[in-house]
């Protein structure tokens, strides 16, 4: 490359890459966290339109909090060779999993661009989503760290031991108490 020589290329690279990599009749699948709400749908509908211009065959899989999985393939109506079998799961997940395998959806046609090497703004307008499953995952988080806590302020309890915000409260109360002649908190 040589002064204001940029790469060009339509659609995004790696997806051209990906269906020359890909043997007849395998697909292609991509997991994104996204959403498919009007306004909201940029990252989404532009994933679905650059790779419906590259491969002939496109499915969106959801389970309806978020979680996509792009399906691509040389064929023109992507169907399963097999169904999934879901008996080795983990209770957590079996329902996400079902609803995924069940769940198709499309993206509104007219939203979204294809996306280049030249021109991805899907950082841009993906922040707002990304922001709100940040603040998602910070509070899951939290509500499950308070929860571990309950846990083993329980268990401590069982045991007749006070649990380390017990104690840590009881310290708290010692240092507040007026110190007697003589003695040290």
């Amino acid at each position: 490359m040589h002064g204001n020589e940029r790469p060009t290329s339509s659609p995004s690279g790696i997806t051209l890459g990906m269906r020359h990599v890909l043997r007849p009749g395998g697909a292609l699948v991509i997991n994104l966290f996204g959403n498919l709400e009007p306004g909201r749908d940029f990252l989404a509908a532009s994933l679905d339109k650059t790779l419906k211009s590259v491969f002939p065959g496109v499915r969106i899989h959801a389970n309806g909090s978020g979680n996509m999985f792009f399906v691509a393939t040389d064929r023109a109506a992507p169907e399963f060779v097999h169904a999934p079998n879901l008996d080795g799961l983990h209770p957590d997940v079996e329902t996400d999993a079902q609803e995924a395998y069940n769940d198709i959806v499309e993206p509104i046609p007219e939203d979204g661009r294809i996306l280049t090497d030249d021109f991805n703004p899907a950082e841009f307008y993906d922040a707002h989503n990304r922001e709100r499953l940040r603040r998602q995952l910070a509070a899951a988080f939290v509500r499950f760290v308070r929860g571990r806590l309950q846990l083993l302020d329980g268990h401590l309890a069982q045991l007749n031991q006070p649990s380390p915000r017990a104690r840590g409260h009881q310290r708290i109360a010692q240092l507040q108490q007026p110190a007697k002649k003589g003695t040290q908190p």
